[in-house]
């Protein structure tokens, strides 16, 4: 697909079915209840993370994705004919998401 993609991180709450209808990337955010670690709409869905809330004691913590999870993102949009690639993240003050994909 020509033209420019867009890459986003899973902070934006975008659905699996509108990414995929409008072709965008989600790079997903790293979810931590305690001591486990999930993939933000990979491992762990909306239903099963406030499920957890429900569950569990405290509340979870977000990791950034490492730039190579943006590095992969942006690479396949070059495989797929992209001329380029618009990436909306996070703010900088909320996350180091920006910081990983500006690395990538």
């Amino acid at each position: 697909m020509p033209g420019i993609h867009i890459v986003t991180d899973s902070g934006s709450d975008i659905t699996p079915a509108d990414a995929a209808a409008l072709g965008v990337t989600v790079v997903p955010l790293t979810i931590r209840f305690g001591d486990v670690e999930y993939r933000d709409g990979v491992d762990l869905d909306v239903a099963e993370f406030y499920a957890k809330m429900a569950e569990l004691p405290g509340l979870p913590s977000t990791a950034a994705p490492a730039p190579g999870a943006f590095i992969e993102a942006f690479d396949a949009a070059h495989r797929a004919g992209a001329d380029g690639v618009v990436c909306i993240d996070l703010a900088g003050k909320m996350s180091a998401t920006i910081d990983a994909a500006r690395n990538a």
